[in-house]
Parts: C-alpha cells; sequence; structure tokens
C-alpha cells in the first residue's frame, strides 16, 4: 500500500534535505573561522588606508563573501525558525481555547456548531480533531472518509514532518525550487492519505467529503495537517475521481532564480577558499603600481608600498 511506502520513503527525504542543510550550515561555520580570521589579519595588516586600498586585495572580497554567505544562510535559518515556531504558537493558543471534550484518547470533540473542520494536531503524540459542526455537515460515509484521512496523518506523524518541511521552506525562502519541493512531498502525504480512505470507503465518497469541507467558509482552525489541506482541492479531487492528477513542473522562474541563489552561495563558498590558499600575510608588489601617476606625492606612496611589502616577504 503506498501509506506504507510513504512511512519509509517520508522520514528519509525529510531526513537527507535536514542532514544536507545541516551539513552546508556546519561546513560553511567550520570552514569561515579560521578563513575569517585570517583573511582579518591580512587586512589589518595591509589595509592601512581603507578607501584606497581595501578593494585591492582579493582579501577584501573573499571576506564580503564569506559574510555574505554565512549572513543569507543564518538570516534564513533565524526567519524559518522564528516564522514557524511563532504560527506554532498561535494555533496551540487558538486550539486550546476551544470548547473541547477531551477524554484523553486519540479523538477530541469540539462543540462548536460554527467550525466545521476536522485536524491533526501534535507532534509527538498527534491527535485528531472533529468539530460537532463538520459531524453535522457531512454524511456518515463523508465522516467516516474525513476520519481515515486524518487517522492516516497521526500514524504517519505528519503535523512534526509539515512542520520541519516549513521550517526548511522558509529558511530558503530564496531558493524557489526548495519550497517547490517541499509542497510536492507535502501533497504526497495528502495523496496518499486520500488513498488511505478511499481505499476504504471508495474515492467518490472521499471527493465529496473533500469537495464539502472545502467550501465551508466558517471560522476554521490553523493546524498543520488538516483534510482540507492547504491551497486548492482541484488536484486531489481529479486524482481521486479519474486515478491521476497533473503534476506541477517548477516554472522558468523558479529555476532561474534558484540557480542564480545557488551560484551566489557556492560562490561565498568558493571565494574565500580560494583566498586562503596562499599565506595570510603574502604580499605582491603589484598592487602597488596604482599609485604610479606622475606625482611625486604619489610616486612616495608607490616606493612605500613596495618597501612595505619587501620587509613583510623578509619578516613573515
Amino acid at each position: 500500500m503506498k501509506l506504507s511506502g510513504w512511512r519509509l520513503t517520508g522520514p528519509v527525504c525529510i531526513g537527507v534535505i535536514a542532514l544536507g542543510f545541516a551539513a552546508f550550515a556546519g561546513g560553511l561555520l567550520y570552514m569561515g573561522a579560521p578563513v575569517l580570521i585570517r583573511l582579518n589579519q591580512a587586512l589589518m595588516h595591509f589595509c592601512h588606508g581603507l578607501f584606497e586600498r581595501c578593494s585591492e586585495y582579493k582579501g577584501a572580497v573573499a571576506l564580503g563573501a564569506l559574510w555574505l554567505g554565512m549572513a543569507i544562510v543564518s538570516g534564513g535559518l533565524v526567519y524559518g525558525l522564528v516564522r514557524n515556531l511563532s504560527a506554532i504558537i498561535k494555533a496551540r493558543r487558538a486550539i486550546a481555547g476551544l470548547p473541547a471534550v477531551d477524554n484523553g484518547g486519540s479523538i477530541v470533540l469540539i462543540k462548536d456548531p460554527v467550525i466545521r473542520s476536522a485536524f491533526t494536531w501534535g507532534f509527538m503524540r498527534p491527535r485528531i480533531f472533529f468539530s460537532t459542526g463538520l459531524i453535522s455537515s457531512l454524511t456518515t460515509e463523508e465522516l467516516r472518509a474525513v476520519c481515515l484521512h486524518e487517522t492516516a496523518h497521526r500514524r504517519n506523524a505528519d503535523p512534526l514532518r509539515f512542520f520541519f518541511l516549513r521550517v526548511i521552506e522558509d529558511s530558503f525562502f530564496y531558493i524557489p525550487l526548495i519550497g517547490h519541493a517541499a509542497a510536492s512531498l507535502r501533497s504526497r502525504s495528502e495523496f496518499e492519505a486520500d488513498d488511505y480512505a478511499a481505499h476504504r470507503v471508495g474515492g467518490l465518497v472521499t471527493a465529496s467529503a473533500l469537495v464539502k469541507v472545502s467550501a465551508f467558509n466558517a471560522r476554521t482552525v490553523p493546524a498543520h495537517a488538516s483534510f482540507a489541506g492547504t491551497g486548492a482541492p482541484v488536484s486531489r479531487i481529479e486524482r481521486l475521481l479519474n486515478g491521476e492528477t497533473t503534476r506541477r513542473r517548477p516554472s522558468r522562474r523558479t529555476l532561474s532564480l534558484s540557480l542564480v541563489m545557488a551560484a551566489v552561495l557556492a560562490f561565498a563558498v568558493i571565494m574565500p577558499l580560494a583566498a586562503s590558499g596562499s599565506p595570510a600575510n603574502a604580499c605582491s608588489t603589484a598592487h602597488c603600481s596604482v599609485h604610479e601617476h606622475g606625482h611625486h606625492h604619489v610616486d612616495n606612496r608607490s616606493a612605500e608600498c613596495k618597501t612595505h611589502c619587501k620587509r613583510s616577504s623578509h619578516n613573515p
């Protein structure tokens, strides 16, 4: 069954993405500390006239690239964590304020005729929430389809999985292709939860329940795994009725922007490595030629520059 396959492949996909992110961030920080120290030493040694000379050195470019890469990655990580943790706090407060009948089991009843929603909430111990408004709006078979769908979310710990996917997506918001991949994984989870219900009550009943729940304009509760899901349910309904759906491919804009940002991050990694290949105190007289413009005071500066470099090469 596809559901069991998702149990095997889902954690692997998220694990690979999380490990790749951790490896990249850790490698950048591990590499950045010693390189940053060496580059700062080189800049302090050479750049006596900051506005005149700093742009002449490869170390300045490498230092800027390193800071740029670290700022992008760390800033994205902070943004992703803060945004999703704040969303979790808001959702938890909203759920805690619901008129719920909680007997400590896996299903919680929300006694509110206005709310017509069903969702799965909880990371370590996911639980299914049903509202009385939804129960009164669906037939018995449709209600069973919703219950089976949410059972699949609970068994697969989808609230925790969706949380990690959203953190990764928001942390790398500047690479749209990652967001596209995260959305595809969420859609896959919804498809397989739909299959879990359709195999037991039928695709037509499941699609009917999905149409009704998606059409409700009543107040809903923010949750990571709900029967209505996120976005338009057209692809899910088509899949339930026809057995297939059109795969959404990333646009050219998504691919091009992702390629550009990946190149920026690659530059932030490769440039400091190239700069660290030469000794930090190495000096070349080539840059001294910028001071040779025919003026007496400028020529003196050029001579002082060459003398400084020669002394540096003899006294590392």
